[in-house]
This record gives C-alpha cells, structure tokens and sequence, in this order.
C-alpha cells in the first residue's frame, strides 16, 4: 500500500485499537467544539486525497477502493486481520500496523466500522470519517487527535475468517 509505505512516527497497531475502543465507550456530542468539515478542509498533499475521487456515504463517511477484493465479503461477527494506517487529515500520521478485529461486535469508533462495511479479503480501501463518527469531542487521553477532528484511513482486509 502507498500510503502505509510513507507513514513515519506512528502509534502501534494495539495502541490504535485500545484508542479506538474507548472512544467507542465515550460520547461524542459537539457541543462546545467546532468540528472540521470534509468538504472544506485541505488534506495534505502526502495523503494524495481528491474528494471528487471519493464516494460519499450516508452517513458521511467517504469511501475510495483502490483495490476490490476477491475473497469473502466481512459480515458481522466475523474475525478479520487489517492492515492500516490512519493520518490526521493535515498528514500526520497516527497510526500503522495489522490487528485482529471481530467485526461489528468489537466497539471500534462507528466510522472506522462504517468505512469496513461492503469489504472483501484482498481488498484495500481508502476512507474519511468525519469528527461526529470518529473521536468528536472525546479523543483519546494523550493522543495526538484534536477534538473534532477529521481522520484518515487506509486499510487492507488481509484475512476473513
């Protein structure tokens, strides 16, 4: 994957995964905290992000396949082993690595799930989750992510099993 051979300076994957449970366990309201909006940020160039490459989802999550995959599309419940990298939509990186998750029972943050949705083993996908469905106003203690921030995610379904 391109973007995961550029990334430097990341969190590792299990620290990634513990931060996106919590933030599944908190609660996100905007209140106070003015969050980005896709549509009008400038992701960094590292990124190589056009939106109009993008598909927009109802939820406002946008996705991009890069590569389909030909294996077993993910359904809930199963065991899935991804390889990711995950940015700040100003291109620094957060993190990177290969985690097992079991999918839609294992209390990652909506958008990430979101963005897996359709999925298939040998498949590599590009997805944007916006603030409201990733960390809102509850980043994770000692984290890099500002509140209400936009996150990047780049991911390929290794294995369902």
């Amino acid at each position: 994957m391109r973007a995961l051979s550029r990334a430097r300076g990341r969190m590792g994957a299990s620290a990634v995964l513990a931060g996106l449970v919590w933030a599944a366990a908190c609660s996100s309201s905007p209140t106070e905290i003015e969050f980005e909006v896709i549509e009008n940020v400038t992701f960094a160039d590292t990124l190589g992000i056009v939106l109009a490459d993008f598909t927009k989802l109802a939820s406002g999550v946008y996705i991009r396949d890069d590569s389909i995959g030909t294996g077993p599309v993910i359904a809930a419940g199963d065991s899935v082993s991804l390889n990711h990298s995950g940015w700040l939509a100003n291109g620094l990186p957060l993190s990177t690595g290969v985690f097992p998750i079991e999918y839609a029972t294992t209390n990652l943050i909506e958008g990430f799930t979101i963005g897996l949705e359709g999925m298939a083993e040998g498949g590599t996908r590009f997805f944007i989750v916006p603030p409201e469905l990733g960390y809102g106003s509850r980043p994770p203690f000692g984290s890099p992510i500002p509140q209400g921030a936009i996150l990047v995610f780049e991911v390929d379904v290794l294995d369902v099993y």
